[in-house]
């Protein structure tokens, strides 16, 4: 006998126990557990569609001091909606043209039903202040919106109260020289604005003393000759009645006698 026959006559006690067809059979089933996974899927997304109560998102809000949490989440409207429904970056540009304060903003979605919102905030965003109104801006003075928050920020009152409503630009202020002598002093200052220039209040000798500084110079020289000059005059025991720094190489204070 051949080996191609003996190969022939030859089969597999098995598979001859086997009814006809179940091999087959045991295959398809197996091979239809890819379909009836991605059926599962499809279900539990339907259901979140569904089931607002089940997957609404939840929110956490990161990196915002400015804009306070329950006003980002009122403009992103997201209440009681499923994170299935939700397009991020649609999101992020509503949270950039509501909020002028924001440099920039991402919304990520994690399952079941967590939306994260991250946001990175302008740097150097001072205050205008007019007529009752406070609105945003940045250093060179351009309006980014309502001031919402303002805790931490270099504040400019319009001493006159001529501009409350200012058409995307603040002029004439000094916000540079602001801020430099703010970051100079280590601190978040009131400043006054008329069309001499900034005025500033200083502590000395128990008194707030206004101290004149101008529309231009350096704002940290300024600053550095400010705490310089009341350094010295509080050690001679001096109590100023104005301090004027208009020309920071060349300062001038009166002094109340008596």
């Amino acid at each position: 006998m051949s080996s191609r026959q003996a190969s022939r006559g030859s089969k597999d006690p098995q598979a001859e126990e086997l009814p006809q067809g179940v091999a087959r059979r045991t295959w398809w089933r197996w091979s239809r557990a890819p379909g009836l996974a991605l059926a599962v899927l499809a279900l539990v997304i339907l259901l979140g569609l569904l089931n607002g109560t089940r997957f609404a998102a939840g929110v956490r809000v990161e990196g915002s001091n400015l804009v306070p949490e329950q006003d980002l989440l009122a403009s992103m409207g997201i209440a009681g909606q499923s994170v299935f429904v939700l397009q991020p970056a649609a999101l992020e540009r509503r949270l950039l043209d509501t909020y002028g304060c924001l440099e920039d903003v991402t919304v990520m979605t994690r399952l079941p039903n967590l939306v994260v919102v991250t946001v990175q905030e302008r740097s150097h965003v001072m205050v205008w202040e007019s007529g009752g109104k406070r609105l945003w801006v940045d250093e060179t003075g351009n309006v980014l919106g309502d001031a919402i928050g303002s805790q931490g920020l270099i504040t400019v009152e319009d001493a006159l109260g001529h501009m409350p409503s200012p058409d995307g630009y603040v002029p004439g202020v000094p916000w540079e020289m602001a801020r430099d002598v703010a970051r100079q002093l280590g601190a978040t200052p009131r400043f006054y604005f008329q069309e001499q220039g900034l005025t500033l209040y200083v502590h000395v000798q128990g008194h707030d003393v206004p101290a004149y500084l101008g529309c231009q110079g350096d704002g940290a020289v300024k600053a550095a000759v400010l705490e310089a000059l009341v350094e010295r005059l509080e050690s001679k025991g001096l109590q100023p009645a104005y301090l004027d720094l208009s020309r920071e190489s060349a300062p001038v204070f009166g002094v109340i006698q008596g």
